[in-house]
């Protein structure tokens, strides 16, 4: 099957995903200093769903404000612009993982950890070397294997043959090629090129799966989602040694990050209904407590604080955000 006539096809396909403008909006305005809470907001409401989602998600058990919220701009002044930021890029996304159930093999709730996690890691990195734009981090790890998903819809009859018989992810890749003359990296690289994205961010997708020493000589783009893709494995904390020689960040410190990473993938499942029995990393399973929520609320006061102008705004922060 040539690469050629897979581009065609899913070209054509009704099935190919396009970008949420919302979403680029929200990046764009997020990687803004001089953007202002308004703004953020005035962008979530273009899309009704989106807001009354994130409304549904503010008011879960699992973000327990300490009042009802029924609108975003009170939810923004709990929790902050950083956290509602991260809730709404991720809710506006999640429609690329709603695909048909025509493939029962493939675990869709496994696939959106993996994603979810190596999304949060590459923020994160991306923010701890001080690099610009760290949600283009995100997104490239939110959507890195989006071509899989594609494969999935378009060819489920094939790809149902190459999950029985592989299981894990270099079998699987080779398979692809095999079967389809691209694999998953190779079309998700492709996908992010249509969608007008970063060029950089489509680089890093392309050669998320090389080996270690391919990677060395890399531009530290490639090398943060690289290291947040092999992070978000099953077991991971066995793969700091290596990554230590891709990046300057102390392997303690890259522990603390993926820590606190899982931390978050897990408050964010739990708020979308997301099923993570028996797929969640069991080397970070004990930091995973009840301290999660406390943990969450501390942040997005602490963030209300360093925007608070007048000693009025500092109480009214203080006293809403550690009832």
């Amino acid at each position: 099957m040539a690469k050629r006539n897979i581009f065609k096809k899913i070209k054509q396909s009704k099935n190919l995903p396009q970008l949420p403008q919302v979403m680029l909006k929200l990046i764009k305005a997020c990687n803004s200093d001089e953007t202002e809470i308004d703004e953020l907001i005035e962008i979530i409401s273009i899309d009704p769903g989106l807001a009354s989602k994130l409304i549904q998600i503010i008011g879960s058990v699992y973000i327990n404000l300490p009042k009802e919220v029924n609108n975003i701009k009170a939810a923004v002044v709990y929790l902050g612009m950083d956290t509602i930021r991260n809730i709404a890029i991720s809710t506006s996304a999640m429609h690329f993982f709603k695909f048909t159930k025509s493939v029962p093999e493939f675990n869709i709730n496994q696939f959106w950890y993996h994603s979810y996690k190596c999304a949060v890691l590459a923020r994160k990195i991306a923010e701890e070397n001080d690099i610009s734009n760290p949600d283009e981090f995100f997104l490239a790890g939110l959507l890195h294997d989006i071509g899989r998903l594609v494969l999935l819809e378009n060819y489920p009859d094939e790809y149902k043959q190459i999950l029985k018989t592989s299981s894990s992810e270099s079998p699987i890749l080779a398979a692809e090629l095999e079967k389809f003359d691209i694999n998953t990296p190779e079309l998700s690289a492709w996908l992010f090129k249509q969608w007008d994205l970063n060029p950089l961010i489509a680089d890093s997708v392309l050669f998320i799966n090389e080996s270690i020493e391919q990677i060395e000589s890399a531009f530290p783009h490639v090398k943060i989602v690289f290291i947040s893709n092999l992070l978000a494995e099953q077991n991971t904390l066995k793969n700091l040694p290596d990554l230590t020689a891709l990046t300057d960040i102390l392997g303690s410190r890259l522990e603390q990050i993926l820590i606190s990473a899982e931390k978050e993938v897990h408050i964010m499942a739990k708020s979308l209904d997301i099923n993570l029995d028996g797929t969640q990393d069991k080397s970070c399973e004990e930091a995973l407590t009840s301290k999660v929520k406390d943990l969450s609320l501390f942040y997005g006061t602490l963030q209300n604080l360093l925007h608070a102008r007048e000693i009025d705004s500092v109480l009214d922060v203080v006293q809403n955000g550690f009832k």
